[in-house]
């Protein structure tokens, strides 16, 4: 079995799937997904964000800008710039290194490759000797390329992670042309054939759809007029036409696939493909009725023109989304784990170690279950990806399942645990009964609502934009709106200050009464922040670039730098320990979970554990209709449905 994909592309000469991965490796796969080979292991095990390709070599970046050549059809590596050295050594400031991205800006024209390196500069290397024939300053000294292309051969394109098209010429690198589509990344742009133009990718939306709503934008290359066609409220990652450029397919974070009408310049959307189990991060087009998608899980499915699943990649999704102690066992931590929860227990150990055991994994029918919280009784409710809120007993029998009529974001519980709040993607917050799932009451806002959580009398809830408001307890009605620049992943209220982690801002603790910001975590982190947690004079941070920060809690000065994580850490948790150096545990994509002991604030790696989905301990499955996969039937009650009005 490969590790995650992060890449797939139809090669036709071959006629098979290129595949990168995040461990740094190629995979051939035929149309069936039956793996043809793979590279072999080398000294470069980042994760590659993109590749490129000729009739005879395929030209790959990773993560931290390292530039590979390997051989098409065998996939034998060939040659590897490193990071570190690949650099014009004038504009590198004093112990600068190569900075962690998942930009994907690589591109191939005329004999050359042109990618970016660690440090932002522009990289021209010959695709036959591949020696480094020029470095010269970035289009953009402030912003990583995300996507270089020359399907135009008279007029290339290159987009950055700022919202930027540049149009000009790759050979000259001269780019006259400078066009912002976006409030964020724009991950591809492709030309259209048919109507001479160019279309991208948003991320963000632009102006005042700013955070609210995004979707692919036209560009006129000679009037430079743009037309943008909003679809949702999330990444967008591909775009890529039929044979004739009648159709075009995008999709991205919302887990869609979008097929828009071509024929006139005018798009119209045909059709929806989905929603597939996870984010989708790349599709590319085997033929017209054929289609590969790869979701964020690492999940690779074939699909024809009109969504019916043909082929699936064997691959087992298990990603750790967070560690939730039972409120009254401290070393009994909830996972809810993609198909279903593990309950995890976690003893300390002599000679500095530790043990994890899996003491239950439940399976459910539900789709990819991301979020959850656990009750006094050991009973936990979750959300799921295909728009569900269910409960279950601590044995892992289903209570009840409330269908939303959107993509739930973030969960939260108040003290007593007798109320939940669910926040949706259409910018709907929910309150729920925890006893039987029914609907106490709902509010709508601007946008997609990211997180929300109880503070005493009080109700919080924070949307994509960055508002984050302050309700009334009883009425719900909005008393107070603080704004911060970016949008939020998680919040929770612990007894002395508000947590709230999201990007760009990083990890801010609040004052819980008039929420102003106390301290502030995020230096040399990049990419989203996703969690966060204190631990007695510390604070520890993780990020998307595969990163664990280790910060002085008073001066907020980084004092540890974790970077050989195998993939995104999703979970964070400590637990004091017998020995005197408290664990922290961290989990995620992959089904790892991490023991650090915490030395003067430092990680000291204890122990790897990986708890995958398909692990032989005692597992119970559920379906949404309360019965098992085995004999027993475990007698759910289904609540009633959540319906908008």
């Amino acid at each position: 079995m490969v590790d995650r994909l992060s890449k797939i592309e139809y090669i036709p000469a071959i006629q098979a799937i290129l595949a990168s991965d995040i461990k740094g490796r190629l995979h051939l796969f035929d149309l069936n997904l039956q793996l043809i080979r793979s590279s072999n292991v080398s000294t470069y095990t980042r994760k590659i964000t993109s590749f490129v390709y000729d009739d005879r070599y395929v030209y790959t970046r990773n993560n931290k800008g390292t530039i590979a050549k390997w051989e098409l059809v065998s996939l034998e590596l060939i040659s590897v710039h490193d990071e570190f050295a690949a650099r014009e050594n004038e504009w590198v400031r004093e112990d600068e290194e190569p900075t962690i991205s998942n930009a994907r800006g690589i591109g191939i024209h005329g004999g050359f490759v042109y990618s970016n390196n660690g440090y932002g500069q522009l990289l021209k290397i010959d695709t036959e000797s591949f020696d480094i024939a020029a470095i010269s300053k970035s289009v953009d000294e402030n912003s990583l390329i995300d996507f270089i292309s020359a399907e135009n051969e008279e007029l290339h394109v290159i987009a950055d992670k700022n919202g930027v098209v540049y149009l000009g010429r790759l050979d000259t690198l001269t780019f006259p042309q400078k066009i912002q589509i976006d409030g964020g990344n724009v991950h591809v742009v492709r030309y259209d054939r048919r109507h001479d133009r160019f279309i991208a990718t948003q991320d963000y939306g632009l102006n005042e759809d700013y955070n609210v709503a995004n979707g692919i934008i036209t560009l006129d290359p000679r009037t430079l007029e743009r037309q943008t066609y909003n679809f949702t409220r999330d990444d967008v990652e591909f775009i890529f036409f039929n044979s004739d450029y009648t159709e075009i397919y995008t999709g991205g974070f919302d887990g869609k696939l979008y097929v828009f009408d071509n024929e006139e310049k005018d798009l119209k959307l045909k059709r929806i493909l989905g929603p597939f189990n996870h984010q989708i991060t790349y599709a590319t087009l085997a033929s017209d009725n054929l289609i590969f998608v790869l979701l964020q899980s690492g999940e690779t499915i074939g699909i024809d023109r009109f969504g019916k699943v043909s082929v699936r990649l064997d691959f087992d999704y298990t990603c750790h989304w967070s560690l939730e102690p039972h409120p009254g066992d401290s070393a009994q931590l909830y996972s809810p784990s993609g198909p279903g929860v593990f309950v995890f227990r976690v003893e300390d150990k002599p000679y500095n170690s530790v043990s994890v055991l899996a003491e239950h994994h439940f399976k459910y029918d539900f789709g990819l279950i991301f979020r959850l919280k656990v009750l006094q009784d050991g009973s936990f409710i979750a959300l799921s990806r295909r728009n569900l809120a269910f409960k279950a007993d601590r044995l892992g029998s289903i209570q009840w399942v409330v269908h939303l009529e959107d993509l739930p974001k973030h969960l939260a519980v108040n003290e007593a645990g007798t109320l939940a709040l669910v926040t949706l993607d259409n910018g709907r917050l929910l309150e729920l009964h925890t006893a039987s799932g029914s609907k106490v009451r709902e509010k709508n806002f601007a946008g997609p609502l990211y997180v929300a959580a109880y503070n005493g009398k009080q109700v919080l809830a924070g949307t994509k934009a960055g508002a984050f408001h302050i309700l009334d307890g009883e009425s719900w009605n909005v008393i107070d709106t603080h704004e911060f620049d970016g949008y939020p992943k998680r919040l929770r209220v612990k007894e002395n200050y508000i947590e709230l982690i999201g990007a760009p801002y990083g990890y801010l603790l609040l004052s819980k009464s008039d929420y102003s910001v106390i301290k502030q975590f995020e230096e040399l982190l990049t990419n989203t922040r996703e969690e966060g947690i204190v631990a007695a004079s510390y604070a520890y941070v993780s990020s998307y670039g595969l990163q664990i920060g280790a910060y002085d809690f008073e001066s907020g000065e980084l004092i540890d730098l974790v970077e050989d994580l195998p993939d995104y850490v999703k979970g964070l948790y400590v637990l004091p320990s017998l020995s005197g150096e408290d664990l922290l545990l961290a989990s995620g994509n992959g089904g790892f979970l991490f023991a650090y002991r915490l030395s003067e604030g430092r990680l000291i790696k204890v122990r790897e554990f990986y708890f995958k989905n398909n692990t032989s301990i005692r597992q119970v499955r559920h379906s949404e209709n309360g019965h098992s996969s085995g004999e027993v039937a475990l007698g759910a009650r289904q609540a009633d449905p959540v319906s908008s009005r």
